[in-house]
């Protein structure tokens, strides 16, 4: 008997919530499945515009996007491989320009592109056999790989030095992003996020949740993302913690500007900050994402296992308000919609100003978005929204077994929220 209250209540709380959030004005837009044949995984991104874009992944594949779709063996092909001459797997990707840019992956491999062609410069760096993770630079004679054990290796302009970072852990490197050559970020799997002051390298935070990607918009504003939906955030002075609403692992982080903050990680998590909350986006994807790059806000590809590579182009959006609590992101929708997928359902059965909206809103608030169990709702909901919405749409009985359904479970919820 207990298991089938439970059970109930689990399908009770997950309905409701399909019925009473509302999708952010990101959430449902842009995103779509671009044209490749790449088998392997796609680790990560970069560009100079959206129509130069670079890709890494599993066995030293490299493609680069320009824009029109134009491959000779196959015109459906946008995506075209580059001979990167390497076997090895490639996890991140940098340049300083078109004709200077660098690739890192396994066993020390580092490959670098001069407009022409690839070639093997791991003899220069010497990094050979740690794993390098990734890279980034200020500018083409001030250049920063990470590693494993917390290897860093910089390019001064003139030849590549290994850079040691005292007291941190031996954990490994993975993400990196600099406001300068003098302002740089550094991410590892322990926890620690170390900083370089354009002298040496030192500890700045220590935690216990493995940390993965890092990006800013200036050095007072700088994003750091991890393990359990973890979301760090440095104002110039302290880190602290944001609510993402979710708790898959992220990976990679990328944004326009302070106020268009995007994040990728587990089972197509796709995250949108709008300068005051993270709200979740439709990937149209259940595929582990980990890289993310654009070259403006209409402008954004992420890309992950399966050689799943998306791009993010906004169609016309409706005008929303935001607010957010400690845990996770309330929208409510301020202009008249014509999807339903953008409509809160709920409020096309009892109104918008109803006190059933008011209870229904409070429940997920103040109940659902306070657990782990809760927030995991949240996630699963942008999964099965788009279904409950078209169902109802089109099945006008479905909708009536729907409103008789809630109404049996408002007065359990008024009992609970007093």
């Amino acid at each position: 008997m207990k298991q089938t209250i439970r059970a109930r209540m689990v399908l009770s709380a997950l309905l409701l919530l399909a019925l009473s959030m509302t999708i952010d004005e990101h959430a449902n837009a842009g995103w779509s499945e671009m044209e490749c044949s790449i088998d392997q995984w796609i680790t990560n991104l970069w560009g100079t515009s959206d129509t130069n874009v670079y890709a890494v992944g599993g066995r030293g594949e490299i493609f680069r996007y320009d824009g029109d779709g134009d491959n000779d063996s196959d015109p459906d092909e946008i995506w075209e491989e580059m001979t990167s001459g390497t076997s090895h797997d490639l996890f991140g990707i940098w340049g300083a320009s078109e004709s200077d840019v660098y690739a890192v992956g396994l066993t020390g491999t580092v490959r670098h592109y001069d407009g022409t062609g690839w070639t093997n410069i791991a003899g220069e760096v010497g990094a050979w056999p740690n794993d390098l993770h990734n890279v980034w630079g200020s500018t083409d004679s001030y250049v920063f790989i990470v590693g494993t054990a917390g290897l860093v290796f910089h390019y001064n302009g003139t030849e590549w030095v290994n850079q040691s970072i005292p007291g941190v852990s031996s954990g490994d490197l993975y993400g990196i992003w600099g406001n300068s050559a003098s302002d740089v970020f550094a991410v590892n799997d322990s926890g620690d996020i170390v900083y370089y002051n354009g002298t040496s390298w030192g500890l700045i935070y220590s935690g216990s949740v493995p940390l993965y990607g890092v990006w800013g918009s200036s050095a007072n504003d700088v994003f750091v993302v991890g393990e359990n939906g973890t979301i760090l955030h440095y104002n110039g002075i302290t880190w602290s913690s944001m609510g993402s609403g979710v708790i898959a692992t992220l990976y990679g982080v990328w944004g326009s500007s302070a106020s268009d903050v995007f994040v990728v990680g587990e089972n197509g998590t796709i995250l949108h900050y709008n300068g005051s909350s993270w709200s979740s986006m439709e990937s149209g994807t259940f595929e582990h994402l980990s890289g993310i790059w654009g070259s403006s806000t209409e402008n954004v590809f992420a890309s992950g296992d399966q050689g799943t590579i998306l791009r993010y182009e906004p169609d016309v959006i409706p005008t929303t308000t935001t607010t957010s609590t400690s845990t996770t992101t309330v929208v409510s929708t301020t202009s008249s919609s014509v999807s339903g997928l953008e409509r809160c359902l709920a409020e096309e059965i009892y109104g918008k100003f109803s006190e059933e909206m008011e209870l229904l809103r409070y429940f997920r608030d103040e109940i659902l978005s306070r657990t782990l169990e809760g927030q995991e709702f949240i996630r699963l909901y942008y999964e099965w929204s788009p279904v409950i919405v078209k169902t109802m749409e089109g099945d006008e009985e479905f909708k009536e077994k729907v409103k008789e359904i809630i109404d049996g479970i408002l007065p359990l919820l008024r009992e609970a929220v007093e």
